[in-house]
């Protein structure tokens, strides 16, 4: 809608930027007031919130005259709204779980329902905005938010036992910091998550850029070459989901990364419309694979005490870090261009990759 009423990238970038960015400074916050509240009462909170954001941008883009500035603002309220949404709806998913085992399989399920309403919903709302316009977009959207507060009211969860919590907020993000510092294991994890997150996940913007320079292919192949991307997401939630024994998950988490970077690096040393068909599947399932083996591994381990405030770091790395990482990849193309930009992430994230290995191993020995 913006782009289309003003005509400008800069607007449209900052819209999305503005959408995210809260996550980064308010993510562990949110995940402060998980630990302090009822989780689902949480949830059930932010999607009404998300909901009436939903209704106001279907108010404003159903107007002759348009109202961007309060889009804009509606977006960065989004924003906000997700750092809290997502360490309540993430911590939740173990409380709904009975038997620890079937926590990674839970939130693989949830990772690959995700990725499947992206494809479709995309699909959808090109077809919903042609023939009806934006708005009925947002209609739909805040629909959807009233069936899933609907559905929290029947929801059965684990009694929350550990959520009345103490003491500042300066002293909780102490206590998960201090936590986090001392558990080498999830420290590694999450190390190798933010590298990844902040080079290899921003793929649509490299992509893009790499299929116009380089392979000078229309929007309709890049379109094409993008849907690869999200079939090989939802082939990783099936694979991971299908895992029996999660005892081995942190043996697991590195190698994604590895993946990803070859991928990369592929990518740019064979330039061509089959190679980065292939290998935008290969990423798109290495790094789902990453997200929901990263977010499986730290809630096996963390306790329920600590588990909104580690899902508060997940949040804030997952998607706050996104638009530093899009800015990066953008100045990197501009003046070393998109292929050398390209084999740098591989190799970063191969080499971080493998560094995660070893010291995973050699903690599991010790």
């Amino acid at each position: 809608y913006i782009y289309r009423t003003t005509g400008s990238p800069f607007l449209l970038g900052l819209t999305d930027f503005l959408s995210q960015i809260p996550a980064l400074f308010l993510g562990m916050v949110g995940g402060i007031v998980a630990d302090r509240t009822s989780k689902k009462n949480l949830f059930i909170t932010t999607q009404t919130l998300a909901l009436i954001q939903a209704l106001l941008l279907a108010l404003f883009t159903n107007t002759d005259k348009p109202f961007i500035p309060l889009i804009i603002i509606l977006g960065f309220f989004l924003g906000v709204i997700n750092s809290f949404d997502m360490p309540a709806r993430n911590a939740l998913i173990p409380l709904m779980i009975e038997n620890k085992e079937d926590i990674s399989n839970a939130i693989a399920m949830v990772g690959m329902m995700v990725n499947m309403a992206r494809i479709i919903g995309s699909s959808i709302g090109g077809f919903v905005i042609e023939h009806f316009g934006e708005y009925f977009c947002f209609i739909l959207n805040a629909i959807s938010f009233a069936f899933v507060i609907l559905t929290l009211f029947f929801v059965r969860i684990r009694e929350e036992k550990d959520n009345v919590m103490t003491g500042s907020l300066i002293s909780s993000l102490r206590e998960i910091l201090g936590y986090v510092k001392q558990k080498r294991t999830i420290l590694i994890t999450l190390s190798l998550f933010t590298i990844t997150n902040l080079l290899a996940m921003p793929y649509v913007i490299s992509m893009t850029i790499f299929a116009r320079d380089v392979l000078g292919l229309s929007a309709k192949a890049l379109g094409i070459i993008l849907s690869a991307l999200g079939i090989g997401a939802i082939i990783a939630g099936f694979i991971v989901a299908s895992l029996k024994n999660t005892s081995f998950i942190g043996r697991l988490v590195p190698i994604p990364a590895i993946i990803t970077g070859i991928a990369y690096i592929t990518t740019a040393i064979s330039p061509g419309f089959t190679i980065a068909l292939i290998t935008s599947a290969i990423i798109g399932l290495s790094l789902t694979s990453s997200i929901i083996l990263t977010n499986s591994f730290i809630q096996i381990l963390v306790p329920d005490s600590l588990r909104g405030r580690i899902m508060g770091i997940y949040t804030s790395l997952f998607i706050g870090i996104a638009p530093i990482g899009s800015l990066i990849i953008g100045l990197l193309a501009e003046h070393v261009g998109i292929i050398k930009t390209l084999i740098l992430i591989g190799s970063i994230t191969i080499l971080s990759g493998i560094i995660a290995t070893l010291i995973i191993y050699r903690s599991n020995k010790e």
